[in-house]
This record gives structure tokens, sequence and C-alpha cells, in this order.
């Protein structure tokens, strides 16, 4: 339990505001296979200019102005 406080310390939470929600409408408008989910996550990291980091790549890598890495691809 504590090291989960520890992470969580050190983490900062994003909350589903109206430039987020907006944000995840217009992708999910635009990117119609685009999950609901992966909508959201996405827009959250534009909307605070974010990079995303994720192993699941593959969902984001047609969405314009999002930029997402792959950490298990860094050299």
């Amino acid at each position: 339990m504590q090291k989960l406080k520890d992470f969580l310390s050190l983490s900062k939470i994003y909350y589903v505001d109206d430039v987020v929600a907006d944000k995840t409408i217009y992708l999910r408008k635009k990117y119609r296979k685009l999950k609901l989910g992966d909508a959201i996550i996405a827009a959250t990291a534009m909307a605070n200019d974010l990079t995303l980091i994720s192993r699941n790549t593959k969902d984001f890598e047609n969405i314009s102005g999002l930029t997402c890495i792959n950490p298990y691809e860094l050299k």
C-alpha cells in the first residue's frame, strides 16, 4: 500500500473538464474507429500539451496533433 501511495504522490491527476470533453467529441467524430476510452486519453494529453506514453501506440498513431511514444521502443 505504501508503494501505491508513494507513486500517487508523484502523479498528477487530470480531470475531464469542458476542454477535454469537447476535444473527445471532436476526436470521436473525426476518427470513427477510435474507442471512447482512447479518445478521452488522447484528448486529455492534447488539451494539456502532454506526450502520451503507451505501449499501445497503434490506436493513437493517426491522431493529428498528438505525440505518442512507446517507452519499450526507446533506445
